[in-house]
């Protein structure tokens, strides 16, 4: 059964509003899709640098840890990709594990590659 698992940064910054949203989102998600990486979009936000912050769940769903490392992610809405990234993250993510995520889109890390991984608004 997946689990639901917040990075212990997350976990100490998280407001209860915000942690109460991901895990009712989190237990309406169909990953039926079996042994795959999936995204689920949760919100998406420009900062004061005017980059793009979307934050999503990402569901590994495999039996094996995923590692983003030099990943490419496309934030897609309506059919139209908004930005494209090369994100690293410095944990892995378990088997069957659940973790949220904020993901910048800047123009340090845009790309024109092909996204190996896509959030969908």
């Amino acid at each position: 059964m997946q689990t639901l698992y917040f990075e212990s940064a997350w976990d100490k910054t998280i407001s209860k509003q915000d942690r109460n949203d991901i895990i009712e989102i989190f237990k309406q998600t169909d990953l039926s899709l079996g042994d795959t990486v999936q995204f689920t979009f949760l919100w998406g936000a420009y900062n004061h640098k005017e980059e793009l912050l979307v934050t999503a769940l990402i569901h590994n769903c495999g039996n094996t840890p995923l590692h983003i490392n030099d990943s490419v992610i496309s934030f897609v809405r309506n059919n139209e990709i908004i930005a494209t990234g090369k994100f690293q993250l410095h944990t892995a993510i378990a088997s069957i594990t659940t973790m949220p995520w904020t993901f910048i889109f800047s123009p340090t890390n845009s790309t024109n590659e092909q996204p190996e991984y896509v959030i969908e608004c």
